[in-house]
């Protein structure tokens, strides 16, 4: 009697392991599937990018060929954009970016920020 009792708890129990299983092989296939239209829907945008990348280079080659190519017009050069600064984070000169200069007892003074890490630098000049 003991024996059957102990057989239909421990049968019983299983039955509710399977059941758990059962249920968390049943979410992981709807996660699946939606990560599979997820993945189809990326292939599709990848896609749509590599027509349009070679729509641009096919448009760029026959451009080339005609001749109707024009180069890029070249920035125009700034005395600021030879000037350094000391930079205290970098611990060495670097160039400028965003300069402004201020005159006092006939000298020039450029506050700036470094082009790395944008600390603002300071440098008097001449």
């Amino acid at each position: 009697m003991e024996t059957s009792r102990n057989l239909t708890d421990g049968l019983q129990e299983m039955k509710g392991h399977l059941e758990n299983v059962a249920h968390a092989v049943d979410s992981l296939s709807k996660r699946t599937e939606e990560v599979m239209t997820e993945l189809a829907r990326i292939k599709e945008s990848q896609n749509e990018v590599l027509a349009g990348l070679a729509l641009y280079e096919r448009a760029r080659r026959l451009k080339e060929s005609l001749g109707l190519e024009q180069d890029p017009p070249a920035r125009e050069r700034s005395p600021w954009d030879e000037i350094q600064a000391y930079c205290r984070n970098c611990t060495r000169m670097t160039p400028i970016s965003e300069p402004s200069a201020v005159f006092q007892d006939g000298r020039t003074t450029v506050r700036a920020k470094c082009r790395y890490c944008g600390t603002m630098v300071l440098r008097t000049l001449a």
